[in-house]
């Protein structure tokens, strides 16, 4: 991903870096610290999850004042001057009905709530990560504290402040830190930290009528279920998700299939791939999931939380579909098989090998098979002999494995960017003549 930056100027002749990526419905990022275009791109996950928004949206991402790329030698950082960075993008590229999701960390809650309460009609979904209604006293109390103790530098700093939002005992909180330092310099962070503890999302609450996500961290002293919770009462229709993990990472893993099911079927449209209509035969790309072992992992963890762990990862699975221009079948259930249909060999193989690694996260590893040939469609499902030899492959794969037909490698063997492991010709149950499959790398 290599996002060309450009430049605009704010009504108060500020200069804001931003860059778009993807096409299809808006979805903009809004964020108060932490933000650096480029920098932010070399850590992992936030460059995944760039790249995974921009295959089915257009992902809208700005500096705003005083970071990143964006001027940073400005002294007004109140929240009237933030929500201008943010209406500056919103009215130079013309955005309308955007998706907003804010960074983690509370402080872009405020800005957030600002812009949708200013143009109700430009925004279809609000997002808020980690957010509180206002500053905690205690956060701030510590953070004010490091700033004023003599001596101290910035690296000192941002990597305390980085341990606070993060917790002590996460490995990953010098790549936030030094993302930190980058994004700003020492005085430039105290010029923003006077500012940035006034500022109150409260006021703006109340005018938000849209669809409304809140994701708290359990147990966090800043970004807890209790400042979660003040918020969604606040805000109408307004749902709270809480996720669960010592790391920013873990927090990160699990986030990522709640905001996707959230927003569902509000990305991209108009990339999902015609169904053919009802009874009607139609060709399509056929991807069959199923979980390894599924009777030995249920003895295992005992059927009700194989269950509840098989319901998440069946979520998960149908996101992936959905993000790379699949459409999953919703006949089908996690237990008897993940079916989906695409359009696309190349899109229907990075779909399966996405779906792998999902499986592979959830410690339930997939069997997983794509063949090409005909469908029926029939009451939310599809039927043909094509579904059928798709499950035989799936079978034949070792877990964690994508096993292909001669018939997909051949529609995907100039345009998917992976290699094939010949397998042979297999004998698959119920169909009458072998069926050469494929290994995917």
């Amino acid at each position: 991903m290599k996002p060309l930056v450009q430049y605009l100027k704010t009504n108060d002749d500020v200069s804001i870096a931003y860059y778009t990526a993807g096409e299809g419905p808006a979805l903009l990022f809004v964020s108060a610290m932490y933000s650096h275009l480029l920098e932010e791109l070399n850590i992992p996950w936030t460059r995944g999850v760039y790249e995974r928004v921009a295959r089915v949206a257009r992902l809208v991402r700005y500096d705003p004042r005083g970071s990143g790329l964006s001027e940073r030698d400005v002294r007004d950082f109140s929240i009237e001057a933030m929500v201008n960075d943010v209406d500056a993008v919103i009215q130079h590229l013309d955005l309308r009905d955007v998706r907003v999701i804010t960074n983690a960390y509370g402080f872009p809650t405020p800005i957030a709530t600002a812009i949708v309460a200013r143009h109700p009609d430009r925004f279809t979904h609000l997002v808020l990560l980690a957010a509180f209604e206002s500053a905690p006293a205690i956060l701030v109390e510590q953070v004010t504290a490091l700033l004023q103790t003599p001596g101290a530098d910035w690296r000192f700093v941002s990597e305390s402040i980085s341990r606070l939002a993060q917790g002590w005992d996460d490995a990953e909180t010098s790549i936030f830190a030094n993302l930190m330092r980058q994004t700003m310099d020492l005085d430039g962070f105290k010029r923003f930290w006077a500012a940035a503890t006034t500022w109150r999302a409260e006021p703006f609450l109340g005018a938000i009528s849209i669809p409304t996500l809140v994701v708290s961290y359990k147990g966090h002293p800043y970004f807890g279920e209790d400042q979660g919770r003040r918020l969604v009462a606040k805000i109408s229709g307004a749902r709270l998700a809480v996720v669960d993990s010592p790391t920013a990472a873990g927090r990160g893993a699990q986030m990522l299939p709640i905001v996707a099911d959230f927003l569902g079927g509000s990305l991209a449209p108009e990339r999902r791939p015609r169904v053919p209509p009802e009874g009607s035969p139609g060709t399509a790309i056929i991807l069959f999931a199923d979980i390894a072992e599924s009777t030995a992992l249920t003895e295992r963890l005992g059927d009700a939380a194989f269950r509840a762990k098989a319901r998440d990862l069946d979520s998960a699975l149908r996101n992936v579909i959905r993000e790379h221009a699949g459409t999953p079948i919703e006949g089908k259930l996690l237990g008897d098989g993940v079916l989906a249909v695409f359009t696309s060999a190349r899109h229907a193989i990075e779909a399966a090998l996405a779906c792998g690694r999902s499986g592979d996260d959830a410690e339930l590893p997939l069997h997983l098979g794509l063949h090409a040939g005909d469908v029926i469609r029939e009451e939310n499902n599809v039927y043909g002999g094509a579904v059928n030899i798709a499950s035989r492959i799936s079978g034949l794969s070792a877990p964690g494995e994508v096993l292909v037909s001669e018939t997909v490698r051949s529609l995907a063997r100039t345009s998917s960017g992976v290699r094939f492991e010949d397998r042979g010709e297999q004998a698959l149950k119920g169909v009458g003549e072998p069926v050469r499959v494929y290994l995917v790398h």
